[in-house]
């Protein structure tokens, strides 16, 4: 599946477990980072898909907590795991962050565009 996203686009967090899937991300134009968090909403780790930089993708293991933002406008992911595909199961949200067209979507986007702002620096 191709993601196109802009710098102000929100992805809920979420994993998959149901069937756990792995899911890979490459980045085919632009730049973006794809943040897993710990099961408490902590942020575990962001990387930085950059193809100027040679950082094209990011594999991510069934049961974790993700989400991927663009850093810059018209970046497009290529998004890739195990069908079928049951949009009843595929996504698992989590608790601790609003969901998409929340109220507080924006706040929380802001939040984590500064924490991605000091691994660019």
């Amino acid at each position: 599946m191709l993601n196109a996203i802009e710098p102000d686009s929100y992805i809920c967090p979420h994993r998959h477990i149901t069937p756990p899937k792995d899911e890979g991300f490459l980045v085919l134009q632009g730049k973006g980072v794809t943040i897993i968090f710990e099961d408490d909403g902590q942020i575990r780790d962001m990387f930085l898909l950059d193809p100027s930089q040679g950082k094209w993708g990011v594999d991510i293991p069934a049961g974790l907590y993700h989400t991927i933002l663009a850093v810059v406008p018209q970046t497009v992911f290529y998004e890739v795991k195990p069908g079928p595909y049951d949009p009843q199961t595929d996504k698992s949200f989590t608790s601790w962050a609003p969901p998409e067209g929340h109220p507080n979507a924006a706040a929380y986007l802001h939040q984590l565009q500064r924490h991605v702002a000091e691994i660019l620096k």
